[in-house]
C-alpha cells in the first residue's frame, strides 16, 4: 500500500527540482505559495534563499524568515554563514555606516575616530554631513553606499531613526553588526549577529570588532589614547 506524500512536501520537491535545473522563477512562485499557507516553513525559506541570485537577496530572504520565525535554527545558521568575517571585510570596504541614537553620540564619535585610525571608511552623520547639506538626503545616500552597518546598542537604541536605518539595511540584504555600548534589551531590533560587547571594556570590544573587519594582513595595534 503506497503512502500519500503530503501536498506541501510534493511542492517542496518540485521547487527543489526547479532550482536544480535553473528554473528559479518557477521555484520562487511555488515556495511563495507554501509560505502563504505556512509562513514558518523553515525548509521553504531555505529553498527560497537558495533560489536568490545575489548574496544580498539571500540575506534579505533569510532575514524575512527570522522576522516571521525568530527561533528557526537552520535559517539563523544560514544567515550567519553569509555574515562571516570574509563577508564582513568585503562589506566594510564599501563603507561602514554608524547607526546610533543621539544619547550615544559620544560613543559613536569615538568609535568612528578609532575605525578611521585603521583606515576604515566609517561614516557618521554628525561628522560627514556638511553645513547646508540636506540631512535626510545625505543619510539616505550613505545607507545606499555603505556595505556594513555598525549598530550601537543601548537602551536608547529603540529610537525611530535607529529602527528605520536598521530596517533599510536588513531589507537590502546588507550586514548589520551590533556593538553593545550599554546593557539593555534589544530583542525588538531585527539583528541576529552576536553583539560585540563594549560595555565593560571599550578597548577589548574595539579589538574584537577590528579582528572581524580588518583585512587579514592588517595589524590592529591600539589607537593612541585620547
Amino acid at each position: 500500500m503506497s503512502v500519500a506524500i503530503p501536498t506541501g512536501d510534493r511542492v517542496l520537491r518540485a521547487a527543489a527540482e526547479h532550482i536544480r535545473t535553473g528554473n528559479l522563477d518557477s521555484a520562487r512562485r511555488l515556495l511563495e505559495q507554501i509560505l502563504q499557507v505556512n509562513p514558518a516553513d523553515e525548509q521553504a525559506w531555505l529553498l527560497l534563499a537558495s533560489a536568490a541570485q545575489s548574496v544580498e537577496e539571500k540575506r534579505a530572504t533569510l532575514a524575512r524568515a527570522l522576522i516571521v520565525s525568530p527561533k528557526a535554527p537552520a535559517v539563523r545558521a544560514a544567515l550567519l554563514a553569509l555574515s562571516d568575517p570574509g563577508y564582513l571585510r568585503e562589506a566594510a570596504r564599501a563603507g561602514i555606516f554608524l547607526c546610533y541614537a543621539r544619547a550615544d553620540e559620544l560613543f559613536a564619535m569615538a568609535l568612528a575616530e578609532d575605525l578611521r585610525f585603521f583606515e576604515l571608511a566609517a561614516w557618521l552623520d554628525v561628522v560627514d554631513i556638511a553645513d547646508g547639506e540636506d540631512w535626510h538626503e545625505a543619510v539616505e545616500q550613505a545607507l545606499v553606499r555603505c556595505g556594513l552597518m555598525v549598530l550601537v546598542l543601548s537602551p536608547a537604541a529603540r529610537a525611530d531613526n535607529v529602527q528605520a536605518e536598521v530596517d533599510y539595511f536588513v531589507k537590502a540584504g546588507k550586514i548589520v553588526l551590533p556593538v553593545r555600548a550599554r546593557p539593555g534589551e534589544f530583542s525588538e531590533l531585527p539583528v541576529w549577529y552576536p553583539p560585540i560587547d563594549f560595555s565593560e571594556d571599550y578597548s577589548s570590544g574595539l579589538q574584537d570588532l577590528l579582528n572581524l573587519v580588518l583585512a587579514d594582513d592588517a595589524t590592529a595595534a591600539p589607537p593612541p589614547a585620547r
